[in-house]
Parts: C-alpha cells; sequence; structure tokens
C-alpha cells in the first residue's frame, strides 16, 4: 500500500460562508482519500490471497486446471441439459429454456466481457509488474489484459443457476456448484484472475441466471403475439452480439434408470457394480489412460527400445488403418447384415462418440503442448490416431462384436497396431498410445449411452443386443496376447576386484499365445525385445543399453479355479 499524504484545502478568504465552504471541501476530499486507502488495502488482500493460492502444482495438475478452464468441459453437460429439458418437458418449454440458457450465458459474457472489464480497468495479475516473477503460468498462457470481473466465473454460475432452479434437484444443484467452483479457482491456479475477479463474477452470474429464470417463467405466461416479439427481441440482441463466446453452458446429469436384467435374488454388491453400466463403460478406458499417465516418466525407455530396433522405420500406412473398423461397419450396414442399431441410431450415436473424442483429443494437444519424439510440433499428448482407432474399433464391436467374436478380435487388433505404428514412426510416446486409446473407447461408449437416451427403445435390435456365449461350458484357455512392461532387473556383477556393473531399469515389449487342446494342457511361445540400462563403477546410468532378443516356447498347463 502507497502512503499519501492528506490533501491540502486551497486558500479561501476569510468570511463565515466561504469557511462552511472550505470545510465541506475538506471533508469530501479527505473520504475520497480514505476511500482510496481501503480500496488499496482491498487490493493488497486480494494479491497476498492469490499467491497463497496460485502454487506449482506439476505437470497432472496443469493439465487437469487447464481442463477445468477449457471449453470442451461444458461440451458433455451441455448436451446432458437438452436431452434432459426435452425428456421431462413439452417440446416448446424445452425449446424455451435452451434459449433461456443461451441468453444466460451470452448475458453474463458481453457484460462481464464488453461492460465491466473495461470499465473498471483492473490488470490480470499475469500482467501486474509488481507479481512478475511471483506467479506460476501454465504453458505461457497470460490471457486478456484486463480480469475484473471474470467472464469464467459469470458464465459458470449464471449457467449452474438458470441449470438448478429448472431441475431442483439436491445432488444436482450440488454437483453443478463443485463444478463452477472448479472452473473458478482453475482461473486463479492458471495465474489469470485474482480471487475478487471470479467472487465478483460469480455474483454476476448467479444475479442473471436468476432473472433469467424469472423473466423466463413470465413469458410462459404470455400470450402468443407477445412471445413471438420477445423472441425477435432476443433474435437481434444474439445476432447483434456475434462474438459472443459461450465457453459455459450448464451441467445437469439425469438419473438414467437402466433396463432391468435378472438377476439372482441374493447379489453382492461387488457383482452389482460389475453389472452396472457405469462399470461396463470404464473398466477398459479408464486402467488406460491411467497407464498413460503413470508410464509418462518412462517413455524415454520405450523411445530407446525403438530406435535400438527400427530407428529408420517410416511407413504411413497408420494414417488409413484407424479408419478401417469405421469402414468394416459401414460395408457391413450397406450390405444388410443386421447389427445393434438402426441406421439413425448408429450414425446419431458415432456423431455424439467422434465430436467427444475430437474435443476432448484436440482440447490435450492444445493446452498440454507435450512435444513429439521427433521434435516435429508440440501437439503429442494424446495419439489422435490411436483415439481414433479405438473410437472406430469400439463402434464396430458395438455393432457386430454379437455376431462373432472374432470381428471384435479383428477391431482391437487393428487400433492396437495403429498405436505400435504410431510410435514405430516416431510420432508418438507410450503415455500419448495408452491415453488415445483409453479416451477413444470411453467417448464411445458415452457416445452411445447418450444415443440410448436419445432413441430409448426405438431403433434397437434386441436380439442383437446378447453378448456372444461359448457353447459348450467351460472352453479351451487358448490366448495370444501382446504385452508392454517395464523391467527392473535387480542384478550387479563383480568384472574384477576394480569393475562392477549392475542393471538398471528398461522396457520390453512381447508377444505370447498359447493353443490349448483341452482345458488343461496346450503348447504354445514367448517372443520378447528387451532394453536394460547399464550402470558401470558409480550410480549414474550410461547412455548405451543392453539389447536382447529372447524366443522360447514349450508347454502350457492350466488348471480352471
Amino acid at each position: 500500500m502507497k502512503s499519501r499524504d492528506f490533501v491540502q484545502s486551497p486558500t479561501f478568504p476569510q468570511s463565515s460562508t466561504l469557511s462552511l465552504l472550505k470545510e465541506l471541501y475538506c471533508r469530501k476530499q479527505n473520504k475520497v482519500l480514505v476511500w482510496e486507502i481501503f480500496i488499496d488495502k482491498l487490493d493488497s488482500i486480494d494479491k497476498h490471497i492469490m499467491l497463497l493460492l496460485n502454487y506449482d502444482g506439476g505437470y497432472l495438475q496443469d493439465c487437469f486446471w487447464q481442463f477445468m478452464s477449457s471449453r470442451i468441459l461444458w461440451v458433455v453437460p451441455s448436451l446432458l441439459f437438452i436431452i434432459y429439458v426435452f425428456k421431462h418437458f413439452n417440446h416448446s418449454v424445452a425449446i424455451g429454456m435452451i434459449i433461456a440458457m443461451v441468453v444466460t450465458v451470452a448475458l453474463c459474457d458481453q457484460v462481464s466481457s464488453s461492460v465491466l472489464k473495461p470499465f473498471f480497468a483492473r490488470l490480470r495479475p499475469s500482467h501486474a509488474t509488481e507479481l512478475e516473477g511471483l506467479l506460476h503460468l501454465v504453458n505461457g498462457y497470460r490471457g486478456g489484459q484486463y480480469g475484473f470481473v471474470s467472464s469464467h466465473a459469470a458464465n459458470s454460475f449464471g449457467a449452474v443457476s438458470l441449470a438448478s432452479l429448472i431441475i431442483r434437484r439436491r445432488w444436482t444443484t450440488g454437483f453443478l456448484i463443485t463444478l463452477a467452483l472448479c472452473v473458478c479457482y482453475s482461473r486463479v491456479y492458471l495465474g489469470v484472475h485474482y480471487p475478487a475477479d471470479v467472487l465478483c463474477g460469480g455474483i454476476l452470474g448467479v444475479l442473471i441466471g436468476f432473472c433469467v429464470y424469472h423473466a423466463m417463467r413470465y413469458t410462459f405466461n404470455m400470450t402468443k403475439r407477445t412471445k413471438l416479439r420477445l423472441a425477435l427481441t432476443i433474435c437481434v440482441f444474439v445476432v447483434s452480439n456475434n462474438n459472443v463466446t459461450a465457453e459455459e453452458l450448464n451441467d445437469s446429469i439425469p438419473v438414467v434408470n437402466q433396463p432391468d436384467q435378472p438377476s439372482p435374488k441374493v447379489e453382492s454388491k461387488l457383482d452389482k457394480f460389475s453389472s452396472s453400466r457405469l462399470y461396463q463403460m470404464t473398466y477398459v478406458g479408464v486402467p488406460l489412460v491411467a497407464a498413460g499417465l503413470i508410464v509418462k516418466s518412462e517413455d524415454d525407455h520405450f523411445r530407446s527400445l525403438r530406435n535400438d530396433y527400427m530407428p529408420k522405420f517410416r511407413n504411413h500406412t497408420d494414417d488409413y488403418m484407424q479408419f478401417a473398423p469405421a469402414a468394416v461397419m459401414l460395408g457391413l450396414k450397406t450390405a444388410g447384415v443386421e447389427g445393434r442399431s438402426s441406421w439413425s441410431r448408429m450414425l446419431v450415436s458415432d456423431a455424439f462418440s467422434a465430436m467427444l473424442m475430437g474435443g476432448v483429443v484436440n482440447t490435450l494437444k492444445t493446452t498440454t503442448h507435450v512435444t513429439r519424439p521427433d521434435g516435429s510440433n508440440e501437439h503429442s499428448f494424446p495419439s489422435g490416431h490411436t483415439a481414433t482407432a479405438f473410437m472406430t474399433a469400439t463402434m464396430l464391436s458395438k455393432e457386430y462384436g454379437h455376431k462373432r467374436p472374432w470381428i471384435s478380435i479383428g477391431a482391437y487388433t487393428t487400433a492396437t497396431a495403429t498405436g505400435l505404428m504410431r510410435m514405430a514412426n516416431n510420432k508418438h510416446w507410450l503415455s500419448d498410445v495408452l491415453t488415445g486409446a483409453g479416451i477413444g473407447i470411453l467417448t464411445t461408449e458415452m457416445g452411445y449411452w447418450i444415443g440410448d437416451l436419445i432413441f430409448k427403445n426405438k431403433g434397437i435390435n434386441h436380439s442383437a443386443t446378447t453378448d456372444f456365449q461359448l457353447d459348450g461350458g467351460m472352453g479351451n484357455p487358448s490366448f495370444a496376447s501382446l504385452y508392454v512392461g517395464l523391467n527392473v532387473p535387480l542384478s550387479r556383477y563383480d568384472i574384477d576386484e576394480n569393475n562392477t556393473f549392475r542393471t538398471s531399469s528398461g522396457s520390453s515389449v512381447g508377444l505370447e499365445g498359447a493353443y490349448f487342446f483341452n482345458p488343461y494342457l496346450g503348447i504354445g511361445g514367448r517372443f520378447t525385445v528387451s532394453n536394460t540400462a547399464l550402470i558401470v563403477n558409480g550410480d549414474k546410468a550410461e547412455e548405451n543399453s543392453f539389447d536382447a532378443v529372447s524366443l522360447c516356447g514349450g508347454s502350457y498347463f492350466s488348471y480352471p479355479l
């Protein structure tokens, strides 16, 4: 806080009237000065809180809070809101609610960006010279020049307040408020807004959302002529503000009851959870994304494996292979082979899947700024080719996997080959490929879930939804697998009295398969390629690694439990 001297009043002629004017003038000037001191004190407190809340949380937190601050966060909630209002209200009311939501976000965005920010002209913390070098800025992102009030906070709380008043469910309101608070904090974490910016932005959003909600209720009771006039006014407003950035629409996740499935009277909670729709949607995709994040620190090991065995590999087959499962699916559909869904249901589900996948992948690519292994650009994480390949593979499996198990096996084998070729072409790290595979599966599951909400029981072949069952009870456990892993050999070798070396961590890739003649006995083999770092006479690994190729075969034994 800068110190100031109290303002000295000018010299007045000595008279009773002028003395009174002099006293009033001094009081006014001193009140202005006290107000400025008060504002400076609040500004100092705001900056102090800003420095407490803004910190370097590492790569994972940077990615998470960037995602919470991005537009893609609101894509799925917006779609769910549209589905909810059309499901619970008649079409005219639902359209009115959607228009009200758009107007709310437009008002919040325009009032905060076009009115309040230029009026107060308060610099963002990322542009404040006194905070230079004290803030953690993610990937150099600084935002615009002025920051009071936060448009993200206003848009979020405006949409949340309107959605909460429409849905009126406690758990929904709690979830929406939590989501909006996370968006607000993300702006502080990224260093582009003070706490006061997001606080006042949130208050502005709540006020606008409350006013729009009551205006919406009032319009539902209007005559048709009055409604038409109001609709024309809204259209003029939206067209005149064609630079509206509706960054956050709203979130309302309705509870969707899944069809009852036959189950024993006494069923464990684990069995219930494993048969739930949520588990079926996430039990493959979530572990893949988690694995991609876990192995990120070991990407160099797997890249060295590629550089050791195929340093000059170049092939563009993966550019076309990613679409192969989709081509097979459309070919079967065109040929008249009956699948899970009708044309309209399949195309809508696939369209939602593609939009979600593209939005998530492109948002992460532009926010994480991970450099590709070949250094060509900073859009490596996650792999878009792999995400597309696993998305199309999941589509084919959902539509025709019930016909023959080899359809799903072939689809996912093609998708896996696409991911491996992206690594072989030196375009992606292992973490990029694993995360891309998980995103492709998860977004397709979400797209088909949205399609199920829209169409319900229309356009679906119920006989095609039955999972493929093996005949004959317990089958032979024949298998083929591809595995990728880390090596942690715990070995130490004494070459002589003065020289020793030990092995450090490395990576391995292999193929394994076996054919069983019966449930107990089979024959198979394993092929493995690996590398291991060496540490000679010290604690630092050498630049060169120990490479090994192994091939083994023999009998396989299995005992079913």
